[in-house]
């Protein structure tokens, strides 16, 4: 028996929810706990906001392997002068993070921590 996400099986039948009302007010006829879609369904859903580094003619290119390099650049020299917690620079480790393969990311994380990354911050 197939079910989705809104269906709950029942006693060997399904009963299909489409609100949170009817899932609490059916709650008695489980025969097995689902507190997963009990959980899903008490809960309002969250908007995430996703986004990517935005265009910078800099880098007109489809290559964004310098825009990234730079922006990691950027950021950690905007930290070693204005300090840990200065809110503008969270724009380039936005950008950075949403341009960057993590792997070069963690490279150049260890290199800057034995003092041999090859930029200059």
């Amino acid at each position: 028996m197939e079910c989705s996400l809104r269906c709950v099986i029942v006693r060997a039948k399904s009963v299909f929810i489409s609100t949170k009302e009817e899932l609490y007010k059916n709650a008695e006829q489980f025969d097995f706990a689902m507190p997963s879609l009990a959980v899903m369904a008490a809960k309002k859903e969250a908007k995430i906001e996703l986004s990517t580094a935005p265009f910078d003619p800099r880098f007109p290119n489809q290559n964004q392997t310098r825009y990234c390099w730079q922006s990691y650049v950027d950021y950690h020299r905007c930290r070693k002068l204005k300090g840990e917690g200065y809110e503008p620079c969270e724009y380039f480790r936005k950008c950075y993070e949403s341009l960057c393969p993590f792997a070069w990311v963690e490279k150049w994380d260890t290199q800057r921590e034995e003092n041999r990354f090859p930029g200059k911050i």
